[in-house]
């Protein structure tokens, strides 16, 4: 995923993706794809708002229900990746869909 990060520097670099912290990766948030002629942001196509945790069963009561836990922190990442996308969106990375 490295060649494919947004700021690495290689003649066979694509800018698919933005490296949030290392080894974790988002889709760059000023990707777009062609579709029926007409340019489309890739977030506008993948629903933010519609990813989901995988709940867990409860096993056992004393171990209590993560489900509850594992739900705010991933509206908590939907936050923050809907900030990441904002920013980039709004020219701070300098790249757009007809660099790529």
């Amino acid at each position: 995923m490295s060649i494919t990060n947004l700021i690495a520097d290689d003649k066979y670099n694509r800018k698919l993706f933005l490296r949030v912290i290392r080894g974790a990766y988002i889709f760059n948030p000023t990707l777009a794809l062609k579709i029926e002629g007409e340019w489309i942001n890739i977030y506008d196509l993948l629903s933010i708002d519609k990813l989901a945790p995988e709940h867990q069963e409860v096993k056992s009561w004393w171990f209590g229900d993560y489900n509850e836990q594992i739900e705010q922190q991933m509206a908590a990442n939907k936050i923050k990746l809907k900030q990441l996308i904002s920013e980039h969106q709004q020219g701070r990375s300098g790249v757009t869909h007809e660099q790529q």
